[in-house]
């Protein structure tokens, strides 16, 4: 009953999962998709039986880029004049 083997590789937005034919089992006729989990929604998303590296590649492609990757907002400057005055003691 285990013809395949469920494989599932973690990246940063998600997880990729798929079967593979076991070594001394039954060859299967088809099934090569992939199923992506997203992190942070849980939301499953079906891909063509690409290799795995390539998944990843398009889904975050379609999906963005790890939130770590994003640009970051560029800081506001800093004042410099914050212990000084503007006009003279008499």
């Amino acid at each position: 009953y285990q013809h395949r083997e469920v494989r599932v590789r973690e990246f940063e937005l998600g997880f990729v999962v798929w079967a593979e034919d076991r070594p001394e089992g039954p060859v299967s006729d088809g099934g090569r998709q992939r199923l992506v989990i997203a992190r942070d929604s849980g939301e499953a998303t079906l891909w063509p039986g690409l290799p795995v590296g390539e998944v990843i590649r398009r889904y975050e492609e379609e999906y963005g880029t790890p939130a770590g990757e994003q640009a970051a907002a560029p800081e506001p400057p800093q004042r410099v004049d914050l212990n000084q005055t503007s006009f003279l003691l008499t």
